[in-house]
């Protein structure tokens, strides 16, 4: 039953969410979207939003490592 209570939040969110992109979404009018996007500021752009997310983690990291007991187990 505890587990149920963790998870349970969370899955009825997440269906939620997704009942409201399907009712609001018009996938005829995204997939012409998707049809007529510049391909080519996309592949400029994904490496680069991968290496601003590579520095952000490391950055996080970097901060989680010096700011308390995340890492030990002291729980």
């Amino acid at each position: 039953m505890k587990e149920i209570k963790r998870w349970l939040p969370g899955a009825v969110i997440s269906i939620l969410l997704i009942v409201a992109i399907l009712y609001f979404v018009d996938f005829r009018q995204m997939g012409q979207a998707i049809l007529s996007a510049n391909y080519v500021l996309l592949a400029i752009g994904m490496p680069l939003a991968l290496v601003w997310m590579l520095v952000r983690a490391i950055v996080w990291r970097t901060l989680s490592h010096s700011s308390g007991p995340f890492g030990s187990k002291t729980a």
